[in-house]
């Protein structure tokens, strides 16, 4: 489910959680948010391969909206990111 990477930064997070006396829920947000970031490139990246194999001109403009929609997810969490972070520092 998780890749070596995420579970790596999890990690580290938790125990800097621990180790400052910050509650792990404020790093539940962040871990939440950077999840779904992390989830929605990989759909990108599996639509360009779809988007190269595809022959029909009206999958690859559907594929091109899916594309443009996940990107504009990704710069909206990216921005709630920002908008938290400023309310509640990261840890470390």
């Amino acid at each position: 489910m998780f890749t070596k990477s995420l579970k790596t930064f999890l990690v580290a997070v938790s125990i800097l959680s621990f180790s400052y006396g910050i509650e792990i829920k404020n790093s539940d947000v962040r871990i939440e948010i950077l999840s779904r970031i992390k989830t929605y490139e990989k759909k990108i990246e599996k639509l360009k391969e779809m988007y190269k194999v595809s022959s029909e001109e009206d999958e690859k403009v559907l594929i091109k909206k899916h594309i443009r929609l996940l990107r504009k997810k990704i710069e909206d969490l990216e921005r709630v990111l920002r908008d938290y972070e400023k309310v509640s520092p990261p840890v470390g």
